[in-house]
């Protein structure tokens, strides 16, 4: 009777995303590892004996595949490194390799090497493989058109693509950065597989996507700007405002207390200048906010540029733009202001 024995195999599961290897070890360096018969040309077939303590050399008489639906069994013995005419040692470090080298391809889930014995000191291999499934279609679902055009473009999925749970946490980070630049933090995706029933060994993915809601700006918040106030810079900002709040008899109240009007830098100490009272006034007085858009978001970093060259400051750069998690509803803003140089214009000569 024919028989084969299992010198190792790979396995991979989504819940731990690691390779298993099987290998049976025989404390009776005498055991015989099963009946391990292949026919042979004699009359009586030889037994491959397996000795865990004491590896012996046999020489590969051939390689065969199994398994395969798409993969090339050529292609896939090439990768393992075996070829026929090798001599190798049972049990030993080659099969190990092989399965090392086929897992790295990523081109399968179950990878396992069987070995027959011909007559003494020849070997026949069997390398079964069981490919990953591949992308046949892809849908979009809970988005419209033109949204589900630019993920497609995003995502690049492709049909005949390999499905390994990488890719699809790849999608689903994809989905959620594209979401994330429009102020939708809280967006969900959620992708179901389905077998394909026309293409062997292929599935069909469904993407359902809950974008949520926008969030609003909580506070806009400036770092290295110390030539202008953050209220300066928040007025030359259109589009993107904090939460609503009325401050202004509050401060007004709180400066005439501690005599600041009066006081050198106080609003009572130069004369009025309208564009400092439009900015005190945008400080302290925020009717409607707005919800947070990347498009608006860098309009409105280039309007803060324009307001330091305004006053000199040719060089002023935005250094880090970025976009924080406050609360439910609301994002904070961070803005870092490199200011450099003011530059003074003499228009007396």
């Amino acid at each position: 009777s024919n028989a084969k024995e299992d010198l190792g195999s790979s396995r991979h599961t989504n819940q731990h995303k690691t390779m298993n290897r099987r290998f049976y070890t025989y404390l009776n360096s005498t055991l015989i590892a099963g009946s391990l018969f292949y026919p042979s040309t004699s009359a009586q077939a030889a037994p491959l004996s397996l000795n865990y303590m004491a590896p012996d050399s046999y020489l590969i008489q051939d390689i065969r595949v199994t398994g395969n639906t798409s993969l090339d069994a050529a292609a896939i013995i090439a990768l393992s490194g075996l070829q026929v005419g090798d001599t190798i040692l049972l049990p030993g470090p080659t099969i190990t390799d092989a399965i090392q080298r086929l897992w790295q391809q990523k081109l399968v889930r179950d990878i396992a090497i069987y070995a027959q014995a011909v007559e003494k000191g020849t070997v026949i291999l069997t390398i079964h493989v069981t490919e990953n499934l591949r992308l046949s279609s892809y849908t979009f679902k809970g988005i419209k058109k033109k949204q589900i055009a630019a993920l497609e473009e995003k995502t690049n999925l492709t049909q005949g693509q390999v499905v390994t749970q990488a890719l699809l946490q790849k999608i689903q980070k994809t989905i959620q950065d594209y979401w994330a630049k429009d102020g939708y933090l809280n967006a969900t995706t959620h992708i179901s597989t389905a077998p394909d029933p026309e293409h062997e060994n292929c599935v069909q993915l469904t993407i359902h996507i809950h974008r949520g809601e926008k969030r609003i700006i909580n506070e806009i918040q400036f770092e290295g700007n110390h030539q202008l106030d953050s209220a300066q810079l928040k007025a030359a900002m259109q589009h993107i405002r904090e939460r609503p709040r009325v401050t202004l008899v509050q401060d007004l109240l709180k400066q005439t207390l501690t005599l600041k009007p009066i006081r050198k830098g106080g609003f009572l100490w130069r004369p009025v200048n309208v564009k400092g009272l439009n900015s005190y006034f945008w400080e302290h007085v925020i009717l409607f906010s707005s919800k947070f858009d990347q498009a608006q978001f860098e309009a409105d970093q280039q309007r803060i540029i324009d307001c330091y060259q305004s006053h000199g400051f040719r060089d002023a750069k935005i250094i880090a733009a970025q976009v924080e998690e406050y609360d439910t509803d609301g994002l904070n803003v961070k803005i870092n202001v490199q200011e450099g140089t003011q530059y003074e214009y003499d228009f007396g000569n």
